[in-house]
């Protein structure tokens, strides 16, 4: 789940994963 979530921003937006990581 962590990883589909992860990948998943990170296709939208290059800042977003940053954030999902973070989290």
């Amino acid at each position: 789940m962590f990883y589909t979530c992860f990948v998943q921003s990170y296709s939208q937006s290059g800042i977003k994963w940053y954030f999902v990581g973070k989290f």
